[in-house]
């Protein structure tokens, strides 16, 4: 009768590892699942940034920053870009905070005299 009892038990102790490790390979597999699909997820956007800052540093050149000043000289700009007043700046303060103000160099060099 004890005998059968252990038996009995160790079958059940058995089968109970068994589920256990069939629980914890199932987990992995979801773990290394998710991990790949996150793998995917950061190639694609570091594709997407990498596109931003070719984007980014054509803007940016020194042949285009040539074109842009002078075209801000020519006051050619308005067909290009957006010319926002004093006043669309002060209403809408929040959303233009990283607005570059052009001064006029005349101006900022009689300032610095006094």
């Amino acid at each position: 009768m004890i005998s059968a009892f252990f038996k009995i038990l160790s079958v059940a102790i058995l089968l109970t590892g068994l589920l256990a490790i069939m629980v914890i390979k199932n987990i992995s597999a979801e773990k290394q699942k998710y991990i790949n699909e996150l793998e995917l997820t950061l190639r694609e956007e570091q594709k997407i940034n990498e596109l931003y800052k070719i984007e980014w540093d054509h803007l940016v050149s020194p042949m285009n920053i040539k074109k842009i000043s002078e075209m801000i000289i020519t006051n050619d700009y308005e067909k290009y870009f957006v010319v926002l007043d004093n006043e669309d700046i002060e209403e809408n303060n929040e959303l233009f905070n990283d607005v570059i103000e052009v001064y006029e160099t005349s101006t900022i060099n009689q300032n610095l005299a006094r």
